[in-house]
């Protein structure tokens, strides 16, 4: 406790959300296949990052990279094994969740994504129109 307010967060949590969340599946990256044809496409604007694809997570095949797909697998596995394992809940301070506690990390989980998809698909479709209204204005 500091102040008389619970620590959020020990030592060993901070280290284990690092390894579970960037550990096995930032190797696994390493084997993503390349794009087709990305040679003949034109240079990126500077301004625009280099994470702007705007693909939806729904329509990538989870198996087009299995060691991204089995080490997402063997980070879950780990973090269960950590919930409910009375060796690893002691080292790591966790207690078991009840079905009613994954329930709500699901739901949440899924809220994320579905706000995020839906950023994506508006992003998509001002894409759109701006080319449109470009063509428009250059044909025009």
């Amino acid at each position: 406790m500091a102040l008389g307010i619970p620590i959020p967060y020990v030592a060993a949590q901070l280290l284990w959300i690092n390894l579970v969340t960037n550990g096995l599946q930032d190797m696994a990256l390493a084997f993503e296949l390349g794009e087709k044809d990305v040679i003949k496409r034109k240079p990126r604007k500077l301004k625009e990052g280099i994470m702007s694809r705007l693909r939806s997570v729904f329509r990538i095949n989870p198996f087009s990279n299995p060691f991204l797909f089995y080490s997402m697998v063997a980070a879950l596995l780990a973090q269960i094994a950590v919930v409910y394992i009375p060796a690893l809940q002691w080292v790591f301070w966790t207690e078991p969740l009840t079905g009613a506690d994954w329930i709500q990390i699901g739901l949440v989980a899924l809220t994320v994504v579905l706000v995020v998809e839906v950023d994506k698909l508006i992003r998509r479709r001002r894409g759109q129109m701006y080319h449109v209204t470009k063509n428009l204005i250059q044909g025009g």
